[in-house]
């Protein structure tokens, strides 16, 4: 099971656009490899903690100088994944 496949082919099923789609899987991508970096392990969803989040945020923020908008549109991606995972785990 490719996970980002799947939530690419649910966010096409949502009527989302394409470039609302290549955003959040690339986005999605860089949270991964920021989360494998910092944690030293792969990437699973059940890895991810309330800690990683605060931390890639402060991450994109601190040493990334990204705007809010723009790390609050990384969040907003990383949100609707687990919102999706936790809609299949039901």
């Amino acid at each position: 099971m490719n996970i980002f496949a799947d939530f690419e082919k649910y966010l096409t099923e949502q009527d989302r656009s394409l470039l609302t789609m290549r955003g959040y899987l690339s986005d999605l991508h860089q949270f991964v490899n920021w989360f494998e970096q910092t944690n030293g392990e792969t990437f699973a969803l059940e890895l991810v903690t309330p800690t990683d989040v605060r931390e890639y945020r402060q991450y994109q923020l601190i040493i990334q100088h990204r705007k809010a908008s723009t790390v609050n549109r990384h969040l907003a991606a990383l949100a609707a994944l687990m919102s999706w995972v936790r809609e299949l785990a039901r």
